[in-house]
């Protein structure tokens, strides 16, 4: 009997998914050279770049429609979106005016004065296929070197494990290193805008959002993006209390909502700050605010707004739940150690705010 032989099965050649980088820029002559440029070196296609040109008045709307040809010759295209309001809409607008004009599977962020590294995609797509809920960032140079080094070594030494127990600090993950699939963008509901001539924490806006909508968070180690320092940025013009408040709305909501009494660590301005900016349903949960200094412990804390008096007592006899209002990093590890003779548990009955 003669064999049959099987004809071989034809290979199908797996079409790669399209990514999207979304970049805002406003008045960006300066750095949107070097922004687009390194994304032209990148390993991966197929690529495109939409940039919102926001009401830019120097020459960054020349400057960007002189690389579209020069980006085409890469096999990437480039959508310089028209502007759309003469004045600026501010930072949460104009991302999402980039991003209306982007038709990729994956959303890459960026900001028009920052940089990436050639494999950047190819790394968090990787990633990125494993969750579609998932937000992937990445570990960042900063540059000039040495600026926010407080800020710089906190966030690159994040576990995938501290990027959801630390996101009431700040945004854990930062925006110029997102990399999401465009329906969880969607699905988060994009950027909050801002009414003109104010400013808001967008990116920390939609994060805590992402979180609450059961988004989870991964990192790659890597250095993926160069991330320049500007004081004159949006993110340095906003106000702390601002920035408390928005995380503190979200605190309420999840998690000292599941609590009927806690504790705030640290009587010093930080403490004070989000006692105050605390719902009067929630003020009335805290039982105590726990110090280290002397002075402190024994009194009360007198909050004039509410005429409430709140007793300040030594942290070794602090009830948890606790919620921490010092900043890590900064008591060249007491504080850490007088955490842990607690056994707190972080997550669960310990949350750090600062």
């Amino acid at each position: 009997m003669d064999s049959v032989i099987e004809p071989a099965p034809k290979r199908v050649k797996m079409e790669m998914p399209l990514i999207s980088f979304v970049i805002p820029a406003h008045n960006a002559s300066s750095t949107i050279d070097d922004c687009i440029a390194s994304i032209c070196e990148s390993t991966y296609r197929p690529l495109e770049i939409a940039v919102y040109n926001d009401a830019s008045t120097d020459d960054t709307l020349e400057k960007l429609n002189a690389w579209v040809p020069k980006c085409k010759a890469k096999d990437i295209t480039l959508h310089v979106v028209e502007q759309k309001k003469k004045t600026p809409g501010g930072a949460g607008y104009a991302k999402n005016r980039a991003a209306e004009a982007c038709s990729g599977m994956y959303f890459a962020f960026l900001d028009s004065d920052d940089m990436v590294v050639p494999e950047r995609v190819e790394i968090q797509l990787k990633m990125a296929k494993e969750d579609p809920k998932l937000i992937v960032g990445a570990n960042f140079k900063r540059t000039p070197e040495g600026s926010t080094w407080h800020y710089t070594a906190w966030a690159n030494s994040l576990t995938n494990e501290q990027l959801v127990l630390q996101q009431y600090r700040e945004c854990t993950i930062i925006m110029p290193t997102w990399f999401m699939r465009r329906e969880r963008f969607l699905a988060v509901g994009c950027f909050s805008e801002a009414p003109e001539g104010v400013t808001i924490p967008e990116d920390l806006i939609f994060f805590l959002k992402h979180l609450e909508l059961g988004g989870t968070l991964a990192k790659s180690e890597e250095k993926l993006v160069i991330y320049r320092h500007s004081s004159g940025s949006v993110c340095s013009k906003l106000p702390r209390r601002i920035l408390l408040r928005t995380r503190l709305a979200s605190l309420e909501r999840r998690v000292l909502s599941q609590w009927t009494s806690f504790t705030i660590w640290g009587c010093g301005r930080d403490g004070k700050n989000f006692f105050v900016d605390l719902s009067e349903e929630y003020k009335k949960k805290v039982t105590a605010f726990c110090d280290v200094n002397e002075k402190k412990i024994g009194t009360k804390y007198y909050c004039r707004e509410t005429k409430t008096q709140v007793p300040i007592i030594h942290f070794s006899e602090a009830k948890p739940p606790i919620i921490c209002c010092v900043s890590m990093g900064r008591t060249d590890g007491e504080l850490e150690a007088n955490i842990k003779s607690l056994n707190l548990v972080e997550g669960v009955n310990f949350w750090h705010f600062n």
